[in-house]
């Protein structure tokens, strides 16, 4: 039987940690998004947060719900300004990350 040396312990622990890094790195990656659409009124527009709340119509039945939607850089506004946000009637399009609804679009509702 051969004596394990210091450098290939050493060597075999490297490729042990990276491999048991990699496995992480792919298991904590989310496979598909949920994403969401609301036709509401917007209520609690925060400039600082850049947040919203919306009360728009539940896609199942009659009920009305209220969603909290965060705006980002990556948020396209059309037909209305941010600042004129708070009581417009708007369609939003957007993904939950992290239990936090993002918008992606968000534009005057024509209705």
């Amino acid at each position: 039987m051969r004596k394990i040396t210091l450098p290939l312990m050493m060597l075999f622990g490297a490729c042990a940690s990276a491999s048991s890094f990699a496995a992480t790195q792919s298991d904590a990656t989310p496979e598909r998004l949920e994403s969401f659409e609301c036709t509401g009124l917007v209520n609690s527009y925060n400039a600082d947060s850049r947040t919203f709340v919306l009360a728009c119509q539940n896609e199942h039945g009659p009920d009305f719900q209220t969603k909290t939607v965060v705006i980002d850089n990556n948020t396209q506004i059309d037909g209305v300004q941010e600042a004129n946000l708070d009581g417009a009637t708007i369609e939003v399009d957007g993904v939950v990350i992290n239990n936090q609804n993002i918008a992606r679009e968000i534009e005057l509702s024509n209705d």
